[in-house]
């Protein structure tokens, strides 16, 4: 009896975490906008998806070191060599977090938003956390010199899960071409994060589940949870950048800040917290500063 009694507690918690894994790492929510109740907020998006929407935009492709097409939408401004290369957060994509990116393309800049992969029109079977993103933001990289024959200069922007994507690509970014990095309620590591969601938002105790999740992340999306930190990657890169992040942040704890942000090897740094603001609306709690601030650092690098 006890055997039986083992055997199916032992089924079920396979059951559950092999749920939550895939609830986790696929892309599950195919609604084609943001979830937003509050009027100003659902005003604002509505702006950005028009904005979006009337853009000229080329399809681009790329592919993935492990053989994914990933795609991107280029928009260009004939004003400018100037790229802006934006990276979206958790389990969304390119066009659906649009309003939470400042408008660079109005501001006289080129614009690469990606669908970073398993989303959109990318390919691939899994989210990874920034972890083999960061090869992808590589990529994206080679991408848009290649294209300008080295006649460009970049920006890379990314919200949450591509600001970690950013971050965690940082060291091996040795073009010369990338100016600044602005960074948007991003995460120190993957483990870390989802930790933390496990054990304060689901309310389930760290171990087994945090164990489980790493050997299924192993074994059925071939990456290592904890290959690569921000920080760890952050503290090898020289390039100048503007961190943000919202106080009330309760995905991704506003202490990820604080942690990251002394890491950083760059001279030219600076962090903004925004009062109030949840996870990654700090452009919809307080529009007029977050975006003085990113035209401020831009002026600031000369971008």
């Amino acid at each position: 009896m006890i055997w039986i009694i083992l055997g199916i507690v032992i089924f079920l918690y396979v059951g559950f975490s092999l749920t939550l894994f895939f609830l986790s790492f696929t892309n599950w929510d195919k609604s084609p906008e943001l979830p937003v109740k509050d009027s100003y907020h659902i005003e604002r998006c509505a702006k950005g998806y028009r904005e979006f929407d009337s853009f000229e935009k080329e399809d681009v492709y790329i592919q993935s070191f492990d053989h994914h097409k990933l795609h991107g939408y280029f928009i260009k401004n004939e004003k400018s060599n100037k790229v802006v290369i934006s990276f979206h957060g958790f389990n969304t994509e390119a066009r659906k977090e649009y309003p939470l990116h400042y408008s660079y393309y109005n501001a006289g800049y080129t614009v690469l938003i990606v669908d970073q992969r398993g989303v959109g029109k990318s390919k691939g079977r899994f989210i990874t956390m920034g972890v083999l993103e960061r090869f992808d933001c590589l990529k994206w990289i080679d991408y848009i010199v290649a294209r300008y024959h080295g006649e460009v200069e970049i920006v890379l922007d990314g919200l949450s899960m591509g600001a970690s994507t950013i971050m965690m690509a940082a060291k091996d970014i040795h073009h010369t071409q990338v100016k600044g990095m602005i960074l948007n309620s991003g995460f120190n590591s993957c483990k870390e994060e989802l930790a933390y969601v496990i054990t304060r938002l689901m309310k389930l105790p760290r171990q087994p589940v945090l164990w489980t999740a790493q050997f299924l992340a192993r074994i059925f999306a071939k990456y290592d949870m904890e290959a690569i930190t921000a920080c760890e990657s952050m503290a090898q890169c020289e390039i100048p950048l503007l961190m943000i992040h919202g106080e009330k942040d309760t995905f991704v704890p506003y202490e990820n800040l604080h942690k990251i942000f002394p890491c950083a090897k760059a001279a030219d740094k600076k962090m903004v917290s925004v009062e109030n603001a949840s996870h990654g609306i700090a452009c919809f709690v307080d529009p007029e500063r977050f975006d003085s601030e990113i035209q401020q650092y831009l002026a600031e690098i000369d971008f």
